[in-house]
């Protein structure tokens, strides 16, 4: 993690740099060329992101944190949409849809008391908690650095993010203690690039938080 985190890094810096010298891949021809996005552009974004801390969250609030044994996870996303409209050459405005899950599954073993046999009996209880988390977010975007093939931006969002916990077991007595109530909002505040191939696709990155750490996928521009 801490690996990808510095060649991430690294290389965001080196673009950077070859930009503001004027050189390297990403840098405007001698004498000027057309920019990244006009007024009026909209740009739109399929990213997908990591890490989901969601099932790390679900083992320590369940009190799973030392147990491997009977004991499973998934996660899913965070999935999302993006678009953005271009109030200037330099603003922007959008919209952020995204979707998440996490989730765990146990068993555990009690001995019930048996009414007709008058024997405890061990019997076998099986748990799973799933935690489903949408956003609908709203953004604004300030291009600070935008060349022909290269944009870098940052962005604020505020907006609607639910948060749920459903729990399903066969565990007749089970009282769930870990329920709880939020207020469904969200916000995200990031730092991101979109480096094109051509002149309408390209690649979007962001580093933020409020969601996802790293964000990463395909943008189209119209």
């Amino acid at each position: 993690m801490k690996k990808s985190l510095l060649i991430a890094c690294v290389t965001l810096f080196f673009c950077i740099g070859n930009i503001n010298a004027g050189s390297g891949p990403f840098s405007l021809k001698k004498g000027g060329g057309s920019s990244t996005y006009d007024k009026g552009s909209i740009i739109f974004d399929v990213y997908y992101g990591f890490p989901n801390l969601g099932t790390t969250v679900l083992r320590i609030g369940y009190g799973l944190e030392g147990s491997e044994d009977g004991y499973d996870k998934g996660t899913f996303g965070p999935v999302g949409f993006k678009v953005e409209y271009m109030l200037s050459e330099k603003m922007g405005v959008g919209l952020d849809i995204n979707y998440a899950t996490s989730q765990i599954q146990w068993h555990e073993t009690y001995d019930v008391y048996n009414q007709a046999t008058g024997l405890y009996v061990p019997t076998e209880y099986d748990y799973k908690v799933t935690n489903p988390k949408l956003g609908v977010l709203g953004r604004f975007y300030y291009h600070f650095v935008r060349k022909e093939k290269f944009d870098l931006y940052t962005s604020a969002a505020v907006g609607y993010r639910s948060f749920t916990l459903d729990l399903t077991t066969n565990d007749p007595d089970y009282i769930d203690e870990n329920s709880i109530s939020t207020v469904p909002v969200g916000y995200r505040i990031a730092i991101g690039t979109r480096v094109f191939f051509t002149k309408n696709i390209g690649m979007n990155f962001e580093f933020g938080i409020g969601g996802a750490l790293f964000t990463g996928g395909l943008c189209v521009k119209i």
